[in-house]
């Protein structure tokens, strides 16, 4: 560090290792500010793959849904075309069951994707946005472009402090 100082006076060794050590200072604060957002970008993504497996799962639970509800409705003809005593039943269950899957399905999206506990979402930031565009048919016959304006919200488990996004 005092290279090139030995022809100085203390006085004068003092105030350039002063300078030196001031300059150093105000450099490390820019690394670690790049560093940081670097860190955050790298976050970022890794929150935007997290959401994407998560709503590749809740695809997978939608197209369980679709399913049942194909077969509660063949169900349901079948007993209408037969005159079955069963039809009213049927229609309570149904309507019974969309009501808890509608429950089921509020209560879901407070859930830690993480520890699994519900009601845990707690604290939401925001974060960035981004927009959508896509081309759309007008009535009159030609073509627009429609944005939709994406926020992202940080959201953490209140439970285990893990951190997850949120689109909205």
């Amino acid at each position: 560090m005092e290279e090139g100082l030995d022809n100085l006076s203390p006085e004068e060794k003092e105030l350039i290792l002063e300078h030196r050590n001031k300059k150093k200072n105000e450099d490390e604060p820019v690394s670690d500010r790049i560093k940081k957002r670097e860190k955050e970008i790298y976050d970022h993504q890794h929150m935007m793959e997290e959401e994407a497996k998560r709503s590749s799962k809740q695809l997978t639970y939608s197209l369980w849904g679709i399913l049942a509800f194909i077969i509660v409705s063949i169900t349901a003809i079948v007993l209408y075309i037969t005159k079955s005593r069963l039809m009213v039943p049927l229609l309570i269950m149904v309507v019974l069951a969309v009501i808890l899957l509608i429950i089921w399905l509020i209560i879901s999206a407070y859930q830690c994707p993480s520890c699994k506990r519900h009601f845990a979402r707690q604290g939401k930031e925001y974060f960035t946005s981004y927009q959508n565009t896509t081309t759309v048919r007008l009535q009159s016959g030609g073509t627009g472009l429609q944005t939709n304006t994406v926020r992202v919200y940080k959201v953490h488990c209140k439970y285990c402090g893990h951190e997850w996004v949120i689109l909205r």
